[in-house]
């Protein structure tokens, strides 16, 4: 099959897509296909022209970008997305726990629960509560229920849950109380959900039960090639097994509408590695791109040290090249440059800013740095004095991982409010943190919450100008009150993703430079891979993750590839290993792959 005819089969693909009953369906949709805007066709088709009301359709996806993106796509097809209901999977996950608790809860990070951990075990070295915390995640992921008195207590004196958790407890809710379910069954007609592959066996057994009546028709999309969360439990089997199920109807989106030939032959040997290598069984699918004189331009390089980073110099020459030539010509262009580590890229950074290139950059999310997570817990206490968590976190923001686990312990067993009993007992290893919560409580959380953010920020000595703060205030100019201030600042929790662009750009042609996991979506003009050494990518153990994660990388654009290596880097990063190897992925596409489709520099 060739483009064209390619083309001819999407269409007719499509078109049964639209018009698919309740009968399950499963989509699987390699890199470029335009899964996200069929689904939004689908969801529009649904209420326009099958006459389904938009609150009993439900559109799902898995991070915060990837619902955003859908939204856009809908409202591209309807005057009434906003009727729909749309959100990502843990979204729905908590709201509807929310609305079936008696008691209020918050949502929590790592970070949180790692202060709770050591409230239950504070003779426990940090690795050791790492260990344990990742494990009872793993197990809320896998739906093994192990519990753990001690924690368990800690965790609901404080009423923190993250989303781990909170879906696996909306699972136990479905299986415990029926009637519950069968509610919610009746609320949605079509379920449509996005990124399936993405996500862990808690979350595929909430969409299960959500779809398991008669009258739901359930829509799952994904690509198992393109599951990269891993370490976040994600089970891309879930899907293959699906496909083999024969409960569902399966089509594939075989015409890739962004990479060009040279780009799919290329990533082809890499996907089937899984296959070959690790023996995981994938779903069968062929790409079909257009042809284009481009090939993939693969890059040795002599070294990369403290002094003189000849990659980050190449690859900077080769980008101000490129947008200098856009710029002529008027185009809008885009650039990703991507690498398994943050910090291989650090030189390259330099060079542009110092060249006034226009870079779009990405920071850590809001509630990842000191300064916003202080403002939130601050807001928290102001609303709630009895909100232990946000007592506990304000403490260890302003000292530091101290030990409060006696107090914390009387508290539970007075059965009173955190704050009441360290206002009783004054312990004095805290007594400055006791002072700022007291100035705290004289809020009044009625007040204007710009006014609020304000005086907060006063109390607690933050800059003004600090990102973090200027990006909350912004936030806090939108809500009509504390309560709805604080409910779009703590979304950012049941978001997987850890960082965030830090401010858009006006300049049609711009650099964005991420992580390989960050690009996950995302789609430019032009593409560079940096550190392409087996020491960085795949690391130290070849997993199916990995061999995911360079095949997304590679995928992402829709014209030139370029993938850069060094044969000797001297700088901090190598840990001692000077000596580079070209990654295995490099090997295995110039093993493979027809010499039509890429390039090999050895630069001197």
């Amino acid at each position: 099959m060739n483009f064209e005819e390619a083309k001819k089969e999407a269409e007719k693909t499509n078109t049964e897509i639209l018009n698919q009953g309740k009968t399950p369906l499963l989509i699987v949709a390699g890199p470029g296909t335009g899964k996200s805007t069929k689904l939004a066709e689908r969801a529009a088709f649904l209420l326009n022209h099958r006459g389904v009301p938009p609150d009993k359709i439900y559109l799902l996806s898995f991070t915060n970008a990837s619902a955003n993106d859908l939204k856009e796509k809908l409202e591209k097809e309807t005057d009434r997305a906003s009727e729909i209901f749309l959100s990502t999977v843990h979204g729905l996950a908590n709201k509807i726990l929310r609305d079936n608790s008696n008691d209020n809860y918050y949502i929590s990070d790592f970070l949180d629960d790692m202060i709770i951990a050591k409230d239950a075990y504070p003779t426990k070295f940090h690795q050791e509560l790492e260990d344990f915390l990742k494990m009872r995640n793993k197990n809320a992921a896998n739906l093994k229920k192990e519990g753990d008195e001690q924690y368990d207590k800690m965790k609901n004196f404080y009423k923190s849950f993250n989303f781990y958790e909170i879906t696996a407890k909306v699972v136990n809710l479905f299986e415990t109380e029926p009637q519950i379910l069968k509610r919610y069954q009746n609320k949605i007609e079509y379920l449509i959900v996005d990124e399936y592959q993405d996500l862990n066996i808690a979350d595929q057994k909430f969409i299960q039960l959500l779809s398991s009546s008669e009258n739901t028709g359930l829509t799952i999309c994904g690509d198992d090639d393109q599951s990269i969360y891993g370490f976040r439990h994600a089970s891309p089997d879930g899907m293959v097994k699906n496909f083999y199920s024969g409960k569902f109807i399966n089509k594939k989106m075989c015409c890739c509408w962004r990479s060009p030939t040279s780009i799919i032959e290329v990533s082809r040997p890499i996907i089937k590695m899984t296959e070959e290598k690790l023996d995981i069984r994938r779903i069968p699918k062929l790409l079909f791109g257009k042809d284009t004189p481009d090939k993939v331009e693969i890059i040795s390089i002599p070294s990369a040290t403290k002094k003189q980073n000849k990659e980050a110099t190449w690859v900077a020459k080769k980008i101000k090249d490129l947008l200098s030539e856009a710029k002529e010509k008027s185009e809008k262009y885009r650039i990703l440059v991507l690498a398994s580590q943050r910090e291989i890229t650090d030189g390259l950074k330099l060079i542009l800013k110092d060249a006034k290139i226009p870079l779009k950059s990405w920071r850590r999310r809001i509630l990842k740095l000191k300064n916003p997570k202080l403002l939130y817990y601050a807001l928290r206490f102001i609303r709630e004095p009895k909100d232990n968590f946000a007592v506990r976190a304000i403490i260890n923001l302003l000292q530091g991982n101290i030990v409060l686990s006696e107090i914390v312990n009387l508290a539970i067993d007075k059965r009173k409010s955190l704050w009441d009993v360290i206002k009783e007992e004054s312990p004095p290893q805290i007594r400055n943190s006791i002072q700022t919560l007291k100035i705290l409580e004289t809020i009044d959380r009625n007040t204007e919450p710009v006014k609020i953010i304000d005086k907060i920020g006063d109390i607690l000595d933050i800059a003004k100008i600090d990102k973090g703060y200027k990006k909350i205030e912004e936030s806090a100019k939108s809500s009509e009150n504390i309560n709805y201030l604080l409910t779009n600042i703590s979304n950012e929790y049941l978001d997987v993703e850890s960082f965030e662009v830090e401010s858009p750009i006006e300049n049609e042609q711009f650099v964005e430079i991420m992580t390989m996991h960050s690009s996950k979506g995302l789609t430019a003009d032009c593409v560079f891979i940096m550190g392409a050494e087996n020491e960085f990518i795949p690391g130290t153990k070849l997993t199916p993750d990995n061999i995911r994660l360079f095949y997304v990388a590679l995928t992402r654009s829709k014209g030139k590839l370029f993938i850069t290596f060094v044969r000797s880097r001297q700088t901090q990063l190598a840990r001692g290993q000077n000596i580079r190897s070209r990654s295995i992925f490099v090997n295995k596409i110039l093993e493979n792959v027809n010499q039509r489709y890429w390039k090999y520099e050895k630069l001197s």
